[in-house]
Order: structure tokens, then C-alpha cells, then sequence
């Protein structure tokens, strides 16, 4: 079979050393995750610089800080831990990490709020809102924790990266 991810097929085979790269944990936008055959993590390859850089700053705000899990809401989330990133392959190892969980930091901006007027800002807040019903007060809760605690503004707040089962 094929596989639709030939780049990131070939970074991974280099970086664990393997002829044939692992079926991938999951793709999106910004790159693909394949699991550590024998390390038990994951490598994201990302697919271009911006994401990379956004994903590896937050990672690094984190590990300054020591967080691998965040409270909000009576919820504790597991983050995933920096274990190790290549710039020039444009990737980031982390631990894996099980529900509940936050996860996917590429479209994140760290001690920046961004350019949003005001009037997208609150379409995307609408669109949070909608995303997560009754859990939305968890998930905004989420964001200003990342936002006061770390100066992370995390723009991907959507189901599938903050998990609660």
C-alpha cells in the first residue's frame, strides 16, 4: 500500500532507523504522527516551518515549566512531554498520552494574542462554544489557564486535541 505521506515516511525511517516507517498514529494540517516502535512515543513530522516552530515553542514553554498534565474544571488533562526535536526534519517526539488529554500545540502562539478583530474572535469563540456544548466552560477554562499560566494562546481548541474520555 501506498502511503500518502512519502516526506514523512522517509524522515521517521531515518530518525528510528527502520526500513519501513510504522502505519501513522494520525494526520491533519500540520504533519503526520507515527508511533516509536520500541520507545513507547510518538514523532510528529510537520509538514511546514510555522507549524513546527508554534509546536516546539509551546513544548519548550511546557517543559520550562514541568506540566504533563493541566487541571481545569474538576478535569486533569495529560499533556504530551518534549522528549526530543530536530529542527532541520522538522521534528517533535513526545510521549504518548492517553484520555483525557490535550494535545496538538501547531496552531498555538506563545505571549501572543494574535490579530483577531474582534469580530472573528468571537466567531471563534461562538464556534468553541458550539464544538464542546456543555463542556465549553472546561475548554475556555482550558485556554485562559494556558494563556495566564504559560503565555500559550491555543488557537486549535477544538474536540479532537482537548479530549475527555
Amino acid at each position: 500500500m501506498k502511503s500518502h505521506h512519502p516526506e514523512a515516511d522517509q524522515i521517521v525511517r531515518r530518525y528510528i532507523g527502520a526500513a519501513a516507517a510504522p502505519a501513522p498514529l494520525g494526520w491533519g494540517l500540520d504533519g503526520v504522527v507515527y508511533p516509536h516502535p520500541t520507545a513507547h512515543t510518538a514523532i510528529k513530522i510537520h509538514r511546514g516551518q510555522d507549524g513546527f516552530g508554534n509546536e516546539l515553542a509551546a513544548y519548550l514553554r511546557l517543559t520550562e515549566h514541568g506540566v504533563s498534565q493541566l487541571q481545569a474544571g474538576g478535569h486533569q488533562f495529560n499533556v504530551p512531554v518534549l522528549v526530543h526535536y530536530d529542527t532541520a526534519d522538522r521534528l517533535i517526539e513526545m510521549s504518548i498520552v492517553r484520555p483525557p488529554f490535550l494535545l496538538d500545540f501547531a496552531g498555538a502562539t506563545i505571549d501572543d494574542p494574535s490579530d483577531f478583530t474582534a469580530e472573528a474572535l468571537g466567531e471563534w469563540w461562538d464556534q468553541v462554544a458550539s464544538d464542546f456544548g456543555d463542556d465549553f466552560p472546561i475548554a475556555r477554562d482550558v485556554f485562559w489557564i494556558l494563556v495566564r499560566k504559560y503565555g500559550i494562546y491555543y488557537w486549535d481548541l477544538k474536540p479532537r486535541n482537548l479530549c475527555f474520555s
